[in-house]
């Protein structure tokens, strides 16, 4: 579905959903430039990308705090590998701020051989609610999000369900892997 559709489908779910929001993101390079604290950062000009990024997240801001009301849970589960892409730490800058918001961020370093497994290296970014609505997002060719696809068929959303599982269990919390491998917030 364009990009238009998806982002209008999500964010419905994100507002109706009972129970919770999980995220899988494995892409290690991604293009944003609609967002200027993404152009800074990718023209060096990290503290100027930092201070954009948490000044124009407010409706993020209201989501979570929304959901968080609901008590829905809120999960991403970061697939990264070493060394960073410029994207991959640029995201991870901005997890500092939807952190806040009360998501939970998990890290599932690949990099790293005990977390190593085929089907998490071999997956796509994908979003479920309620462990029932699946969406996976579609980066066409340039690496720019352009939509995506719902996940109908019960075997494969039951299989998308597993695999956000199997890399949660092998991931953990963003502050302990910063704190694990030396970075620091202010860094990014």
């Amino acid at each position: 579905m364009p990009l238009t559709e998806f982002v209008e489908r999500v964010g419905q779910l994100f507002t109706t959903s009972t129970t919770s929001f999980e995220k899988f993101e494995r892409l290690q390079t991604f293009q944003e430039p609609e967002l200027p604290s993404y152009s800074a950062w990718m023209a060096g000009r990290k503290r100027e990308s930092q201070q954009l990024y948490f000044s124009t997240t407010p409706s993020s801001a209201e989501m979570y705090r929304n959901a968080a009301k609901r008590q829905i849970s809120a999960t991403r589960v970061r697939v990264v590998e070493r060394p960073f892409t410029s994207y991959l730490e640029w995201e991870m800058m901005t997890y500092q701020q939807t952190a806040k918001f009360g998501e939970r961020i998990l890290i599932c370093d690949i990099s790293e051989s005990k977390h190593s497994n085929a089907a998490i290296e071999a997956g796509h970014d994908f979003l479920v609610f309620d462990q029932k609505h699946v969406f996976v997002n579609d980066y066409g060719t340039e690496g720019i999000f352009a939509g995506g696809w719902y996940v109908s068929d019960p075997m494969d959303i039951e299989s998308y369900n597993q695999l956000f599982s199997m890399a949660r269990v092998n991931s953990i919390l963003l502050g302990e892997y910063e704190l694990l491998h030396g970075i620091a917030a202010t860094v990014w």
